[in-house]
């Protein structure tokens, strides 16, 4: 259950924290009977079972709604993630695969006409050639691979959340 406390403030008698501390299985029998060691990790001593470590974490339903199945006890979910381009839906960055006569990318460059796909600059194939050489003009041509974009990092991939502290029924005393 949701427990509004601040600070010291404890559970109720009877309660414990969800915070995932083990528990001696004698002295709180009912809890062990509910849970046994499902929230157990390994190297836990014998004879403890620990309460459900719900510090940072958010409730899901156990079961299955058709496309995940979720164990009573299983976590996951992660609250930073970095993708990588198997994660990344099919696309392309543009540019396309395309051709321009010499002599039109030419006038282009060399300020010529392209009306009747000749050039009015004498030394297109020139100007065309020392522009590409100076980085003025980069051609995308087949096997042509665009720079990389991104700094590879991850990012917070937390649904919006409130803290609180959850309790546990660990016995029937009051």
């Amino acid at each position: 259950l949701p427990f509004a406390s601040q600070g010291s403030v404890g559970p109720p008698a009877g309660w414990l924290l969800c915070d995932g501390v083990p528990y001696n299985i004698t002295t709180y029998d009912e809890l062990y009977a509910a849970i046994a060691e499902v929230y157990n990790v390994d190297g836990d001593a014998a004879g403890t079972s620990r309460t459900p470590n719900l510090n940072g974490r958010v409730i899901t339903g156990e079961g299955s709604n058709g496309e995940k199945t979720v164990a009573i006890g299983e976590d996951g979910g992660e609250w930073d993630v970095t993708l990588d381009s198997t994660m990344m839906p099919n696309h392309n960055h543009g540019g396309g695969v395309h051709t321009h006569d010499i002599l039109e990318v030419g006038a282009r460059l060399g300020g010529g006409s392209t009306d009747d796909n000749t050039s009015e600059s004498p030394d297109a194939t020139t100007t065309l050639t020392t522009e590409i050489a100076n980085g003025a003009a980069s051609p995308l041509v087949p096997g042509s691979v665009i720079a990389l974009e991104g700094g590879g990092l991850s990012h917070v991939n937390a649904m919006p959340f409130l803290g609180m502290r959850y309790i546990i029924k660990a016995s029937s005393e009051e």
